[in-house]
């Protein structure tokens, strides 16, 4: 979609939301309240977009081109970004398809609290999430970051300015020839998430843009999918409501944004009735912003299992 496109998604869904909670006004205050916070959330990322594109009705329509928040090169391995964003129940896309600079101030108003947008800065981690490869040296533009990262391992968020990173994969303790080499492009104010990924003879690097954007007072969950055996899954609420459908590896969701509370996430393969993974009593903290990693494989060792993640 272009960036006239995306202003009418998000303004749609800012308007849908505002309409809901009306309707529940005086039938279902708490529902009410619970559309009204989406509102507000969508209205925000409406009005951030329009700062970072430029007011649609400044020029036509078929003036604005589309892309990629980022492109990146592989000397070694086809490159994916790792968009493969399944339709979710009630969550479109959130995410903005163009680059972007910080804005001058990373905070908006929400009623009478200050509500955090995004980063000053731009940041990126790195996990190891291939069930059966050895563990790795992770090296940076040619200097270490991580030394003997096994299965599992999280190298944190480092902040870095915008710009071009080589992100290199060498064999423990090893530095002859790279396992796998990639350049990343970092736009400014994004956080990244890079996972290496599949089984060892079809290991990929998979990047992914996170959003540290908090929805007021919700709990914000993203998905991603790194189990080379397990098949596309729909993922919902436990007696509730179906979150997404369809995703599979390498893909991730767009952020679901939860009631605060506690919650048990269970997760199917696509079509069927029966629950492959369940993540229980999960803790949807008010203004929290997490990734679920799925990894490990369906059928073998290590087993399927999540990682919980802060993208704060």
């Amino acid at each position: 979609m272009n960036a006239n496109e995306w202003t009418i998604q998000y303004w749609k869904k800012a308007n849908l939301y505002g309409m809901l909670s009306d309707y529940f006004r005086y039938i279902n205050p708490d529902k009410s309240n619970y559309y009204m916070k989406l509102h507000c959330d969508w209205l925000m990322r409406l009005a951030n977009h329009i700062e970072r594109s430029g007011d649609p009705f400044d020029y036509p329509m078929s003036s604005v081109g589309g892309g990629l928040p980022y492109e990146a090169t592989s000397s070694s391995v086809p490159y994916s970004s790792g968009f493969g964003m399944p339709p979710g129940i009630g969550h479109g896309p959130l995410r903005d398809p163009f680059p972007c600079q910080a804005a001058a101030s990373p905070y908006v108003s929400y009623g009478s609290q200050p509500i955090r947008m995004e980063i000053s800065g731009s940041r990126v981690r790195i996990i190891h999430a291939s069930p059966d490869a050895a563990d790795v040296d992770v090296y940076i533009n040619g200097k270490q970051a991580a030394h003997h990262l096994a299965y599992k391992d999280i190298v944190p968020y480092s902040n870095v300015t915008a710009g071009q990173y080589t992100i290199d994969l060498y064999p423990a303790g090893q530095k002859d020839r790279p396992i796998l080499s990639q350049t990343l492009n970092v736009q400014s104010g994004h956080s990244y998430t890079v996972a290496a990924c599949n089984k060892q003879k079809d290991l990929r690097l998979y990047a992914y843009i996170d959003d540290p954007a908090p929805a007021a007072g919700m709990a914000k969950l993203k998905f991603i999918h790194l189990s080379p055996d397990a098949p596309p899954v729909d993922i919902k609420v436990k007696q509730g409501a179906v979150l997404f459908k369809q995703v599979g590896i390498p893909q991730a969701t767009e952020y679901a944004s939860l009631p605060a509370g506690a919650a048990t996430i269970q997760l199917f393969a696509a079509g069927t009735g029966e629950p492959d993974l369940e993540v229980p009593e999960l803790s949807l903290t008010p203004d929290s912003v997490r990734t679920v990693i799925v990894f490990g494989c369906l059928n073998g060792r290590p087993p399927l299992e999540t990682l919980l993640l802060s993208d704060l």
